[in-house]
């Protein structure tokens, strides 16, 4: 247990410092350049069409990153199986991209073709974590992140010539997967050729990206509905008084990571007083987390977005804790997803997402910012409270 400790421990130095540096670069120099150069408006709208290109990403992406993890400690798997699922993935990616432009009423078809190719590229790089995280290797994981880093600030160049910020983020994306090209085997031959496991991987996958669909729905549902039902410019607003929060909430990222892969790598067993701790430690440091977001967004908002500092203040400590309370229940959820099936998971997104549209739907439409911000932390909370009981009943009937 010592010698793994200290494994994971620098395993996490290695993801957190490569999240550090992306997140950062992202946060502090690519969308204040973004929103200087093209206003809170259009920046608005920007954002809106990243949200649902990360709500694609980081729920078949992502979905069939885990799905393999679990597959790989407990069935066959092989690259034919995950390909043919991006393949549909892709395909659901051309409607997903023409409805996203139709409700901008601004439907072009460069724009379009940018935004498809954009999403692809974006699952894809979801996906590739699994390439380190199945072989717990962590430093290559930190390159894998830089090169990430490094497309997106040379994309602000190719932005700044071209006059398109999706080309410029999208390099980004091509650049880490390029990286993964040379240096992994999940985009090598055979491509098509599938495991024995192919139908129970498939079932996996499609369970996991659903429900991953539904919790990432309700992550960016700020953007979405803000832009849908408020304005714009108001999605900035929102934006910058979560962002504190998204940036150090998201620091759970590499800690999923390196769960799951221990999890499943070195076939840990869990118990209900394990589960509690863990449970109790999440809890405490999403007060703390909360606590700090606000008062680094103070400074930070004030200096980095002063066009919208007055009006997003307001938000800072309702709305970074309904972000981070999100995160650390993902945490759990991790945790929860290796003893339990995977429908589980999705049973609870399910759930979450009831009392979100109960909640914070209706408080988007009768209140603003003000009703969509208290809606979502009531329904984060609600999902970090379902995911402690249902992982304690469940190792209660293992015990």
């Amino acid at each position: 247990m010592k010698k793994i400790f200290l494994s994971a421990s620098k395993d996490m130095i290695f993801s957190m410092l490569g999240l550090l540096l992306y997140n950062g670069v992202m946060q502090l120099v690519v969308y204040p350049y973004l929103n200087d150069s093209m206003g809170a408006g259009p920046f608005g709208t920007a954002l809106y069409i990243l949200s649902v290109v990360s709500i694609m990403g980081s729920s078949f992406g992502s979905g069939a990153s885990y799905s393999r993890m679990v597959a790989h400690s407990e069935r066959t798997e092989a690259n034919g199986d995950y390909n043919r699922f991006l393949l549909q993935i892709f395909a659901l990616s051309v409607p997903v991209s023409f409805v996203t432009l139709m409700v901008l009423t601004d439907f072009e078809i460069g724009l379009f073709v940018l935004l498809f190719l954009l999403m692809v590229f974006s699952v894809c790089r979801y996906y590739a974590d699994v390439q380190f995280r199945m072989t717990i290797r962590f430093k290559e994981y930190f390159l894998y992140l830089v090169s990430l880093t490094v497309g997106n600030l040379v994309g602000l160049g190719i932005f700044k010539l071209t006059g398109s910020w999706i080309v410029g983020i999208m390099f980004g994306e091509i650049l880490a997967l390029v990286f993964v090209l040379f240096t992994g085997s999940i985009f090598r031959k055979p491509f098509l050729a599938v495991s024995d496991s192919y139908h129970e991987n498939m079932k996996s996958v499609w369970t996991l990206s659903i429900s991953n669909l539904v919790s990432n729905f309700i992550l960016n549902s700020d953007r979405i509905l803000i832009r849908t039902l408020i304005g714009a410019s108001e999605v900035t607003v929102f934006y910058t008084a979560t962002l504190i929060g998204k940036m150090v909430a998201m620091f759970t990222s590499p800690l999923n990571g390196i769960i799951i892969s221990y999890l499943t790598g070195y076939k840990i067993k869990l118990d209900r007083k394990r589960f509690s701790f863990a449970s109790l430690v999440m809890f405490v440091m999403a007060i703390v987390i909360t606590a700090c977001s606000v008062i680094v967004s103070e400074f930070f908002v004030r200096i980095m977005y002063p066009n919208v500092y007055d009006m997003a203040r307001d938000y800072f400590i309702v709305a970074n804790a309904g972000q981070v309370f999100y995160f650390m229940s993902g945490s759990l959820m991790v945790i929860v997803l290796k003893f339990t099936k995977e429908n589980m998971q999705l049973i609870i997104n399910i759930c979450h997402l009831v009392v979100f549209a109960l909640l914070a739907v209706p408080g988007a439409v009768i209140y603003g910012l003000s009703g969509l911000a208290y809606g979502l932390l009531a329904a984060n909370l609600f999902r970090f409270v379902l995911v402690v009981v249902i992982g304690m009943v469940q190792l209660g009937k293992a015990e």
